[in-house]
């Protein structure tokens, strides 16, 4: 199936038209074209192509005991490696020029993972693939390529291992081995999201998707009309779910059955059908042909376009497209498709060339990391203010929960004066760096004050949706022991509340609210704190990169009014408690005038896009202290 001209009886055009369908929207989701929220869905059909076309490659193989597994690593070398080596060497050198030195050293860490093919593990632990951190990592979309590779490291043994049981059998093991993963998949949703995204296991059921329909899994469909339905009911779901899907919803799991449905009848009926003919149109073709240089290429395009300018305009995100596509059609002329048909890298030479290319592209990645970002390179004051990103509470590791730290109230951190707790806050992660200044605002005054903080954890009465099993747990127990008469009489409530997550979510509010009123029924003062002003990416890094550009000019914060508007919903539902009778304290009334503060005093106020540094938190601190405590002492 490598001749494109049509003449090689196998080769069939509308497959290379469907992977048009899967790139294209991939890469305008990323640079950021309206209504393609669900564009991400371009993966998964991928992965199906991929598990049909290679299944089919190594079944005929098998069926003429011609298969050998070097021969398939050699095909795979061939057609993977020399344009990612060649992306991640240009990706490497900009990020050099570019980035600050965090973003460096990740760089590096993420480099040695991508040609390793296990970055999925890796970015699985660091970011969400729809977070403003994931604007930072420049080889993040190689976790799908790692995810494939994963799959194919093992596949083909098995699949060769089960051939001598004949074809029914194979089919009906590869069956419940993608039923399993589905269902993991889905499993993991519930708790585990980013294993759900990120991880092999979860995922192998798209490829195995493609695999059973290679192995004549589904039966054939002859009549014309059916086909015509089929292959059209296909492009549909496709369509559907890149214009319906979005991140806020759980995926992958039962929601990625309609795009992976889709490409299987499309793989299954489209030949002959006008699904099939529009999608054999020329210009789907050739963006078919590029797709795997236009995945490889676009998304550090799009990393270092938001890196330095933050959201573009529509003129700019047209550019970024054109430019995205120059680059992927000069890599697949003159690096993707030479070394796939030619004859360069052909036995051991193919085997050397991926030693070789790994070893030294990881060698210089492993001095990046080595080297912390190299931030020598940069301008003192540069450092200084991407420096804030460490201005985190150094009590955070021992005082605030987490899925894998778990802790008891009774175990709970206090802060301030050698005096019984008379005051505790209970929240998610946006209390951590306050009870910094809190604490020492409560010293002052001759009062303690207890920690209860749980990330990704705002306090609830009942369970959260999506919310991880340990977070249910903390609220359960936080809500208990708060409630007792022996308890603080003073409780303090936090949310990242200025979240995508809040406004998306009204369940997370409603929470908040119950909390409040749980709280008061039990005897207790309760005092609210309202919405940190937050922002689309880390504060230190765009103060830095804002200096960089133009030194002496620090980056603006949001608007006031920006904030209030998007808020609105919250914001009504404080003022509604307060009529209550409970007390709200509002964060960005110290932090804002005519926009809100990003650095105040020479005091970044932020360690990233919307936790407050511990400098940012002793500036509400005080008014805070007195809300709680009254008059601090003289």
């Amino acid at each position: 199936m490598t001749n494109r001209d049509g003449r090689n009886p196998d080769y069939r055009p509308e497959i290379d038209g469907l992977r048009a369908f899967a790139v294209l929207p991939i890469v305008l989701f990323h640079i950021g074209f309206p209504g393609l929220e669900g564009g991400f869905v371009g993966v998964d059909i991928f992965f199906v192509i991929s598990g049909f076309l290679i299944t089919g490659i190594l079944a005929r193989e098998l069926g003429s005991a011609r298969f050998s597994l070097a021969r398939f690593y050699e095909r795979r070398i061939r057609r993977i490696l020399p344009a990612l080596f060649a992306m991640v060497a240009c990706t490497g050198l900009a990020a050099w020029w570019l980035f600050l030195p965090d973003d460096l050293l990740e760089f590096g860490k993420s480099a040695i993972a991508t040609l390793l093919f296990a970055c999925n593990f890796l970015f699985a632990r660091q970011v969400d693939y729809f977070a403003a951190p994931a604007l930072f990592k420049p080889l993040l979309h190689c976790w799908s390529l790692a995810v494939e590779e994963q799959f194919y490291l093992f596949f083909p043994l098995l699949l060769a291992g089960l051939w001598r049981l004949g074809p029914r059998r194979v089919v009906v093991v590869l069956a419940l081995l993608a039923v399993l993963s589905l269902a993991l998949a889905q499993y993991w949703l519930n708790g585990q999201p980013q294993r759900a995204f990120f991880w092999s296991p979860g995922r192998a059921w798209e490829l195995l998707a493609g695999s059973l329909l290679a192995l004549g899994a589904a039966p054939q469909v002859t009549g014309r009309r059916a086909r015509q339905t089929l292959a059209a009911l296909g492009l549909l779901l496709i369509l559907g779910s890149i214009v319906l899907l979005n991140e806020s919803m759980p995926f992958p799991g039962l929601a990625a059955v309609p795009p992976v449905l889709g490409s299987a009848l499309i793989l299954h009926c489209a030949a002959g059908t006008w699904t099939g003919r529009l999608l054999e149109l020329r210009v789907l073709r050739w963006f078919g042909w590029i797709s795997y240089s236009l995945y490889l290429w676009h998304w550090p395009v799009v990393v270092f376009l938001y890196y330095w300018l933050g959201t573009p305009d529509l003129a700019t995100m047209i550019a970024t497209l054109a430019l995205c596509v120059a680059l992927a059609a000069a890599s697949w002329r003159w690096i993707e498709e030479p070394f796939r048909t030619g004859q360069t890298l052909r036995g051991k030479t193919a085997f050397a060339f991926a030693a070789i290319g790994s070893g030294a592209l990881g060698g210089l990645a492993a001095l990046l990391w080595l080297g912390h970002g190299f931030p020598a390179r940069l301008d003192p004051q540069v450092r200084a203010l991407a420096a804030a990103s460490e201005d985190f509470s150094p009590r955070r590791n021992q005082c605030h929960a987490s899925p894998d730290h778990a802790i008891s109230p009774a175990d709970a951190c206090r802060y301030g004066a050698r005096a019984a707790p008379d005051a505790a806050l209970w929240g998610d992660s946006s209390g951590v760096e306050p009870m910094i200044g809190l604490g020492e605002a409560a010293a002052q005054s001759g009062h303690a004050i207890l920690h209860f903080t749980h990330s990704a954890c705002s306090p609830a009465v009942t369970p959260l949706p999506g919310a991880d099993p340990s977070c249910t747990a903390f609220n359960r127990a936080a809500l208990d022991w708060l409630s007792a008469k022996d308890a603080p009489p003073t409780i303090l409530l936090t949310a990242a509340s200025d979240s995508p997550q809040f406004r998306a979510q009204p369940a997370l509010l409603q929470g908040l609210v119950d909390a409040a009123h749980a709280l008061r029924a039990a005897g207790k003062r309760v005092i609210v704190i309202g919405p940190v002003p937050t922002y689309p990416s880390d504060v230190p890094r765009r103060l830095a990169l804002a200096w960089q550009a133009h030194p002496g000019t620090p980056a603006e914060g949001v608007p006031v009014s920006e904030f209030l508007t998007r808020n609105r919903t919250v914001l009504d539902r404080l003022s509604a408690l307060q009529r209550e009778g409970i007390a709200v304290f509002y964060p960005h009334a110290l932090l804002c005038g005519q926009t809100c503060a990003l650095i105040r005093d020479g005091q970044v106020l932020y360690f990233d896009d919307h936790h407050l540094s511990v400098a940012g938190g002793r500036v509400i601190a005080p008014q805070l202290a007195q809300l709680v405590w009254g008059a601090p002492a003289r």
